[in-house]
């Protein structure tokens, strides 16, 4: 069995934290910036959409012929895994721009 190399896996960890500061740095940078604005809009907008389109029909039958609405429930699925997927988005760009340094 391999001894475990403590040193390399604090240079690691170290690294890896220098990493994780400068990327969020980065994204803190960006998200003065109107096309960050622009991103994030861009991003709530698509979620709505997903979700409201994915609640169907507020009718179950047409207006004009009184026909019924048909309510596709793959579709909705899949405009609520987009909408999760914008969500995940919106989580991962929060987590840096409001990054803090965790306490060791």
């Amino acid at each position: 069995m391999k001894p475990i190399d403590k040193k390399a896996i604090e240079k690691q960890k170290k690294e890896e934290a220098q990493r994780q500061k400068l990327i969020a740095n980065q994204w803190r940078d960006f998200s003065k910036t109107s096309a960050f604005k622009e991103f994030m809009d861009y991003i709530e907008l698509q979620d709505y959409l997903a979700v409201t389109a994915a609640k169907g029909p507020i009718n179950t039958f047409s207006d004009d012929d009184a026909a019924k609405i048909t309510f596709d429930n793959e579709k909705a699925a899949n405009l609520l895994q987009r909408s999760v997927a914008y969500d995940i988005v919106k989580i991962y760009v929060d987590g840096y721009v409001n990054f803090t340094t965790p306490s060791a």
